[in-house]
C-alpha cells in the first residue's frame, strides 16, 4: 500500500509540473523550458522522415520508420500520460459500483 502511494505523489508530482510548464507555454511560448518541438528539431525531423520516403532500401525504410515511430510515441506519452493517471486515480478512490466505474472509463 506504501508502494501505491508513492507512485500516486510521483505522478501527482509529474503531472502539476507538466501543467505548470504548459500553463508557462500559454504565456510564454517556446521560452525556457518547453513540451513542444522546437523549429530547429522539427526541421532534422522532417528531412529525416523525407529522407526514408525516398529510400530505396526497404530494409531501411522499415528500421527508420520504426525508430521514428517509437520516438514520437515515447515524446507524446510524456505529454498525455498525466491527466489517464490522475483521473484513473481519482476514479479508483471513490467506492462505487463495478458497473458505474465501467461506465466512466467507458465515457
Amino acid at each position: 500500500m506504501r508502494k501505491l502511494r508513492l507512485i500516486t505523489l510521483a505522478a501527482g508530482i509529474v503531472a502539476v509540473g507538466m501543467a505548470i510548464v504548459n500553463i508557462k507555454d500559454f504565456v510564454a511560448f517556446k521560452r525556457e523550458i518547453s513540451l513542444t518541438i522546437s523549429d530547429g528539431n522539427k526541421q532534422v525531423l522532417f528531412k529525416k522522415m523525407r529522407s526514408l520516403v525516398i529510400s530505396s532500401r526497404f530494409p531501411a525504410m522499415i528500421a527508420g520508420a520504426a525508430a521514428l515511430a517509437v520516438g514520437a510515441n515515447c515524446y507524446e506519452l510524456l505529454c498525455t500520460a498525466g491527466f489517464p493517471m490522475v483521473y484513473t486515480k481519482i476514479l479508483t478512490l471513490r467506492p462505487m459500483k463495478l458497473s458505474r466505474y465501467y461506465l466512466f472509463i467507458d465515457v
